[in-house]
């Protein structure tokens, strides 16, 4: 019997690898198996005999990803994915081809950004009639849920539009995103999102960062009294999450997970071009850290009720 540290990743037809987390001594061991409903894996090795394998926590159970920052947040230890692309950007929907990768290979919750375009949140007729044409496919395409969010011009939730969204929606869990931190009354807004069936709100507590908004965040959790998730999110690292949740009560957290940039496998690079945002390098990619993610995961999970 082989007990933590160690992650077990389930692949098709049964072969599991269990990788021995931090012990030099072992690499990992890849055979056929069955999970039990305990959690643990029950492998066949060595000659037929058979050796049993308990994960670090149940969370640590999943497959072996092809996309990398959905891999390493699943591996790490995530609840739940928000899927989106242009994250430089703030996020903007995704590829229905992504989603099916996503959806194919990663056996965890996965909700879909539902946004047009970079900018703010106050959406012309047309824009609104394809956001709730994407809402609809990916509803279709079996997705836990959509995050989504429509503004008037004087900074309050449209309400007509946001009912538009979840008829649309339907059963599909809806957060409403960080078009929150952009409104004028915070508490209006959180009792409109409850009012129209919003299951959670993403948010920074208005502010720069969650750490930075954590007394917004404390006043949210407390007036929600249950009825909604907050959800802390920008800026969330594994150096203030116990912070935020000491001063808000938060257990919900929202983060990339990300360290830092990677450099590009690119030789031959073009400094006189820029193929985006002037200010950003062409030259670098934004993708989930799994040793980050899985710091995050470990501290949220140990609150009572937590989802991160």
């Amino acid at each position: 019997q082989y007990d933590a540290p160690l992650t077990v990743y389930h692949q098709p037809n049964n072969l599991f690898v269990a990788d021995f987390v931090g012990n030099p001594s072992i690499n990992f061991v890849e055979a056929k198996g069955a999970q039990r409903a305990d959690g643990a894996v029950e492998l066949t090795v060595f000659q037929g005999r058979k050796a049993l394998f308990r994960p670090s926590t149940p969370l640590d159970l999943s497959q072996w990803f092809r996309d990398r920052s959905a891999q390493a947040a699943a591996r790490g230890g995530a609840d739940r994915l928000e899927l989106c692309a242009h994250l430089v950007i703030g996020g903007t929907t995704p590829s229905t081809a992504l989603f099916r990768q996503v959806q194919r290979d990663i056996p965890v919750k996965t909700n879909v950004l539902i946004r047009p375009r970079f900018g703010d949140f106050l959406y012309s007729k047309e824009e609104l009639e394809q956001m709730c044409e994407e809402i609809r496919m990916y509803r279709d395409l079996g997705a836990n849920g959509v995050v989504i969010g429509a503004l008037t011009p004087d900074g309050d939730l449209d309400l007509e539009s946001m009912r538009r969204m979840m008829d649309c929606a339907g059963g599909l869990d809806v957060t409403l995103h960080r078009a929150f931190d952009m409104t004028r009354d915070p508490i209006r807004t959180m009792e409109d999102a409850i009012r129209l069936g919003c299951r959670t709100i993403l948010t920074s507590g208005q502010q720069k960062d969650a750490l930075t908004g954590v007394e917004l965040l404390r006043q949210l959790q407390e007036t929600a009294a249950g009825r909604i998730d907050i959800m802390a999110g920008c800026g969330v690292k594994r150096w203030n999450i116990q912070e935020i949740h000491d001063r808000a009560g938060i257990t919900v957290f929202h983060t990339t997970g990300r360290k830092g940039a990677l450099d590009s496998g690119m030789r031959y690079r073009k400094q006189t071009v820029a193929m985006g945002l002037p200010s950003l390098s062409e030259y670098e990619i934004w993708q989930t850290d799994e040793d980050e993610f899985r710091a995050c995961a470990e501290i949220v999970h140990s609150f009572a009720g937590a989802g991160a």
